[in-house]
């Protein structure tokens, strides 16, 4: 028997080609070579790196068709919007004559036509404008159920209802001509509801509990709007006036007492050039963009590290001619 020691073991030991590598404590050992020397990690690495290209290859088609199908819809969209365009620039609503009418002082008095006047100027003068017939009364909150009749129609009013609870029922009545509003002294103000002359028997009211004490001294009689056009006078219930000039609707807003005459203008019939000149511009421009657009498509070549670009390069049913 020998007694000769053992060498001690290492990580890795050959014999006939063989090679023990160790991966490290814990981890397995790996054998490469099997006899023969070869590195058969490497060998299965590039095999399948083999077996991977044609996947490689069917995921960049994939890629490249995804994003020129992206591209071709982009174009395919502007082009849908430039052919709103050009059917907008073609409408021949966009070329239909109007009439504009101007005011030197619409602060005072404005004007519109939508159905055509005669083309001029005009001197409007206002010495008053129209408004609603009123009466104010105090109120006083009803100890039992009351009723009050205004222009015969009765308003119920319940015991110890309040001033303004009163004016609500008043305004939300529509079988009612009048409007109600409660100040902050206390009294409650009825105006008609429309404007103008209305006479002498304006608002009549009448109260079976006492809730209201017309204040008589505040009474005012409803008023006609009063104006000149060219010299010629005339009158209006309501500030909107529709027959003093011809195909014209005048808004009276202040008296022209100290301002002097104001001067509406009605144009010859003409088209809108601001229309038009927008609609040109608008298409102008999208069509400039379309171009813009699939010129850098045309001309943006393919790359060989991502085959999302350069997808629609020099593509022949893409060009413009």
């Amino acid at each position: 028997m020998s007694t000769s020691s053992i060498p001690p073991t290492s990580s890795s030991t050959s014999s006939a080609g063989l090679q023990l590598n160790s991966l490290g404590s814990g981890s397995s050992s790996q054998i490469t070579g099997l006899a023969s020397g070869l590195n058969t990690d490497a060998i299965i690495t590039e095999e399948m790196a083999i077996y991977q290209q044609p996947v490689t290859n069917l995921q960049n088609v994939s890629s490249g068709l995804t994003a020129e199908n992206k591209q071709l819809t982009s174009i395919q969209t502007a082009l849908q919007t430039l052919a709103a365009d050009a059917q907008a620039l073609g409408d021949p609503a966009l070329f239909q004559t109007s009439q504009s009418v101007t005011s030197s002082d619409p602060t005072r008095v404005s004007a519109s036509s939508s159905t055509g006047a005669g083309v001029g100027g005009y001197q409007v003068s206002v010495t008053a404008l129209a408004n609603s017939a009123q009466r104010t009364f105090s109120y006083a909150s009803p100890a039992a159920a009351d009723t009050v009749t205004i222009d015969g129609q009765a308003v119920p009013v319940s015991a110890g209802e309040s001033a303004s609870d009163f004016v609500n029922s008043i305004n939300s009545n529509s079988n009612l001509d009048v409007y109600a509003a409660a100040t902050s002294t206390g009294t409650i103000v009825m105006s008609n509801r429309a404007t103008g002359n209305t006479g002498a028997g304006f608002i009549a009211v009448s109260d079976t509990a006492g809730a209201l004490t017309e204040q008589t001294a505040l009474a005012k009689q409803g008023q006609d709007a009063a104006f000149s056009v060219d010299g010629v006078s005339g009158t209006s219930h309501s500030n909107t006036v529709t027959n003093a000039i011809a195909g014209v609707s005048l808004s009276l807003t202040g008296v022209t007492s100290t301002s002097g005459p104001i001067t509406i203008n009605v144009a010859a019939p003409a088209a809108n050039s601001a229309n038009i000149e927008g609609a040109i511009n608008t298409y102008a421009t999208q069509y400039n963009a379309v171009i813009a657009q699939i010129q850098t498509q045309l001309t943006t070549p393919p790359s060989t590290s991502d085959p999302t670009v350069g997808t629609l390069y020099g593509d022949p049913s893409s060009r413009v001619s």
